[in-house]
């Protein structure tokens, strides 16, 4: 178990998302780390992990592009939890 990994599940509960389960995906090269989000209903969610010292400014380019692609029609998975302030957010899985 990842020593985030607690902190993580403790705000997801908080947030009301204590009821979809976790699966990690393998890591690689970056400092990011990404979990599937399953609930019990079928519905999927992606959580983005930064770590446990994000940068304010590490969030900013993700959401930025998404936005600026999604405004021109294009595909990019939606913010539905910011816990950034945490180190962590969730986005749509596409």
């Amino acid at each position: 178990m990842h020593p985030r990994d607690a902190g993580i599940a403790a705000a997801l509960a908080g947030a009301g998302w204590g009821a979809w389960q976790l699966s990690w995906l393998p890591g690689d090269a970056s400092s990011r780390r990404y979990a599937r989000l399953l609930h019990p209903d079928g519905r999927r969610a992606m959580l983005m992990d930064l770590g446990a010292n994000p940068r304010a400014g590490d969030w900013q380019p993700f959401l930025t592009i998404a936005a600026h692609l999604r405004a021109h029609g294009l595909v990019a998975p939606a913010l539905l939890l910011d816990l950034t302030g945490q180190g962590f957010l969730v986005i749509e899985d596409l």
